[in-house]
């Protein structure tokens, strides 16, 4: 699959934060039993930052956004949204399989974190990330490319 990766700009923060709601709102009702629309905006405004998203078109249509962010030693998935009609289609293995692959030539682990209740857990571990810790709401996980 051919993917492009465009640069976001501040007209796109809308369709992202839609975009975040239509990919949580499901999983937060179920994790924490509510979706709390001024909470989620609060916690969209605190991790938004443009310079790290990236929009992901395929087909000549935006299907999603990933935002990946270089650490010292790692690099962090701080996001992976799919627009759900997009969804279990294969675009978020090959993002993420491709991400791994440049990972592997920088020689640096990946690592990221995800929601208990979010089944994306599963892609992760079939992809070959493995819990290293937890927090009340998250694992966090490790794609190990550095012993």
């Amino acid at each position: 699959m051919n993917y492009q990766y465009k640069i976001v700009s501040e007209k796109d923060k809308n369709w992202i934060y839609l975009l975040n709601s239509l990919c949580y709102h499901d999983l937060v009702k179920q994790q924490f039993g509510k979706w709390d629309e001024k909470q989620q905006k609060n916690f969209f405004e605190n991790k938004w930052n443009k310079q790290q998203y990236k929009i992901i078109e395929y087909s000549n249509l935006s299907i999603g956004v990933v935002a990946v962010i270089d650490k010292e030693d790692h690099f962090f998935l701080s996001e992976i949204l799919i627009h759900p009609e997009h969804q279990n289609q294969g675009h978020g293995t090959q993002i993420i399989s491709h991400i791994i692959d440049n990972c592997r030539k920088i020689k640096k682990d990946l690592k990221l974190q995800v929601l208990k209740a979010n089944h994306a857990k599963n892609l992760y571990q079939r992809l070959g990330f493995v819990k290293y810790d937890e927090t009340e709401t998250h694992y966090k996980m490790i794609y190990q490319i550095v012993s």
